[in-house]
């Protein structure tokens, strides 16, 4: 437990952003990190339309389900997601993270950014170790836990097959049907053109249809919230990206002194 502690302490009061092999963009930054957050949201409507049985905090399911997508295709981009998500993770924990340990909110229902970014790196190393052993070097992860990420990678991959193999659409017909929607942006209009240029909403509504069969209807929606956030509703089986939220990682690169000033307001 003392060891725990420890390590909880380190994660909880340092958190510097990855150093970044070629310079990234304000328009990339923020796409990739959308991306990862509407898997992560899917993963909560995956447990609540499948039924998927869990036995712990669903946010590490649906964090785990998350990774498994983005790595499942494997290439450039799922690289280039998966390292922007872990940086996002980590500017995300400098603009809102405790500085004292006393700060530390150890009841909240996400884990810590940094705890999320140590976990998601796990599986990036234990699935690929070549690709994404310098990025666990400059997470600190020392090698012989990298290689024991090789078996909690293939746990959670087994598991997660196991679970969602009765609802996968194989050469099958569709499932119900997923709508995407993007709504006025208002005053981040800027922001909401860029997603619905990049398809982004598109894209991962093909991912989520060509794979599987949804039980039920479901919305895939950008809008305005008030709130940098994006959000699974099981009363009407939608998943929401705010424009807020796209904003604040487009910020941490275009203007990281200010990214975050939003929520404050």
């Amino acid at each position: 437990m003392k060891h725990l502690i420890a390590t909880l302490c380190v994660l909880a009061l340092a958190s510097p952003a990855l150093a970044q092999e070629e310079e990234v963009t304000p328009d990339a930054f923020s796409v990739n990190n959308v991306y990862a957050a509407l898997y992560h949201e899917f993963g909560h409507l995956f447990v609540d339309q499948f039924q998927i049985p869990i036995l712990g905090n669903e946010e590490y399911v649906a964090d785990a389900i998350a990774t498994l997508l983005i790595l499942k295709d494997g290439g450039d981009a799922a690289y280039d997601i998966s390292y922007d998500t872990v940086d996002g993770y980590l500017r995300s924990a400098e603009i809102y993270g405790a500085e004292k340990l006393e700060e530390v909110d150890f009841n909240g229902e996400h884990g810590m950014d940094q705890q999320r970014a140590a976990q998601m790196t796990c599986l990036l190393v234990g699935a690929e170790p070549e690709l994404f052993g310098e990025l666990a070097n400059q997470m600190g992860m020392e090698a012989e836990r990298q290689e024991a990420c090789a078996f909690e990678y293939e746990q959670a991959k087994t598991g997660w097959e196991k679970l969602i193999s009765p609802h996968l659409r194989g050469d099958g017909p569709a499932g119900a049907k997923l709508t995407v929607s993007y709504e006025d942006g208002g005053e981040y209009a800027a922001i909401a053109r860029l997603l619905k240029d990049e398809k982004v909403l598109e894209a991962v509504a093909a991912v989520v249809t060509n794979e599987f069969k949804l039980a039920k209807p479901a919305t895939l929606r950008a809008s305005l919230c008030g709130e940098e956030n994006a959000f699974y509703d099981p009363e009407d089986s939608s998943v929401t990206l705010c424009y807020e939220y796209a904003q604040l990682y487009f910020d941490m690169i275009a203007d990281p002194e200010n990214a975050g000033m939003d929520a404050g307001e």
